[in-house]
């Protein structure tokens, strides 16, 4: 804003500092300067173009989180403001998990289906049939810690690995016992996926192998 008439630059200031916050990331680059620079000379006082350009990337944004209330759609919101919604399961949510790059997500449904989402437009890219029982519903979703698979854990006995840019099914566990298997993680190198249940002492968590698609062994406490 150098150059303008000292009433405009305060002018853009008291509008760039009504902006919500978070809401100037969405901004084009030029544009996003444009009006949040003024607020930031406000704060920070007269300050070089390229060091003010640094202050503004490294300004904080509210985080996206994703959320569904029973048979809601689930709303991706940033802070207290909603996004957007995301329709697409016939039924309830039972689970939500982002990616770790914060640019997808996927969610868990009673409807027996995951579907994996881009967190930037709420647009479905691809849908998981899981369930292949009448009824059968998807129990619980984890992301892989590279995002490029998901597994899903389902009702009907099985667990699935999914490839998540084509939404192809890698790899199935099965058969597994759904009455205390309830739960699934990821090992951090994303080589084993574990099921077991959080509330006994005395089901044992399975491990699998991803590549080969067998149980290596079973965790049971001690004693």
């Amino acid at each position: 804003f150098e150059g303008r008439p000292l009433g405009r630059r305060r002018g853009l200031a008291s509008e760039a500092a009504a902006m919500p916050c978070g809401r100037w990331r969405d901004l084009p680059a030029p544009k996003r300067r444009r009006q949040v620079a003024p607020a930031a000379v406000v704060m920070f006082g007269a300050l070089p173009t390229e060091v003010l350009r640094l202050v503004l990337d490294f300004v904080p944004l509210p985080p996206l989180v994703a959320s569904s209330l029973g048979l809601e759609p689930a709303t991706l919101r940033r802070g207290d403001e909603p996004v957007r919604k995301l329709n697409g399961h016939a039924g309830r949510i039972v689970d939500i998990k982002f990616f770790p790059a914060g640019d997808r997500l996927v969610t868990a449904g009673a409807d027996g289906f995951a579907i994996i989402w881009s967190a930037v437009s709420g647009h479905a890219l691809h849908v998981l049939h899981h369930g292949h029982w009448v009824g059968a519903s998807v129990l619980e979703v984890q992301v892989f810690p590279d995002g490029k698979s998901v597994v899903t854990l389902g009702s009907d006995a099985c667990a699935r690995v999914w490839d998540s840019s084509t939404g192809k099914v890698l790899q199935q566990f099965a058969p597994i016992d759904v009455k205390e298997q309830r739960q699934v993680r990821v090992s951090p190198h994303g080589d084993m996926v574990v099921t077991g249940v959080s509330y006994s002492a005395d089901d044992p968590a399975k491990v699998w192998s991803v590549a080969e698609g067998r149980e290596l062994y079973e965790l049971r406490q001690p004693g």
